[in-house]
């Protein structure tokens, strides 16, 4: 599984924002399972957005499992697929925020849950990214609060 944090990421369509972007610098991840980076500058009009620092952090980790599960086999008499394994990515944001004005940050964060079947990522890639674009969507129409 690869994953590419590093890169720039243009944020999603938010009304307030305009033409989100975010630079993304590696950063030490808190495990070895993880892949971590933080945003050290931002593109387009975001008035009162900060990028991140130790006090005020704006980080993106990416974690998956400590062993991935493969495809599973068809019973060679059967042609049967017993139950699949689930392939478990967290992916988590984490940005410090004001509790009330002039006060120091505090930090807020988002995380989600991926559990793919495994195999479905080679042999059923359609349906795995219409899964990623519905979820990311209801999330950013702020269907789910």
């Amino acid at each position: 599984m690869a994953i590419d944090i590093t890169t720039a990421i243009t944020g999603a369509a938010i009304t307030g924002l305009t033409t989100p972007g975010y630079t993304m610098t590696a950063d030490q991840a808190p495990d070895t399972n993880s892949r971590q980076a933080l945003v050290s500058t931002l593109t387009g009009t975001q008035t009162g957005v900060t990028v991140h620092s130790i006090s005020d952090p704006f980080t993106l980790k990416v974690k998956r499992p400590k062993s991935l599960f493969t495809a599973p086999r068809a019973n060679p008499i059967t042609g049967a697929v017993g139950p699949a394994g689930l392939n478990k990515i967290q992916v988590q944001v984490r940005k410090g925020t004001k509790p009330l004005v002039g006060q120091n940050p505090q930090i807020s964060n988002i995380t989600v849950d991926c559990n793919i079947i495994a195999g479905a990522e080679v042999n059923d890639l359609p349906n795995v990214l219409a899964l990623y674009s519905l979820a990311i969507g209801a999330l950013t129409e702020k269907r789910i609060t």
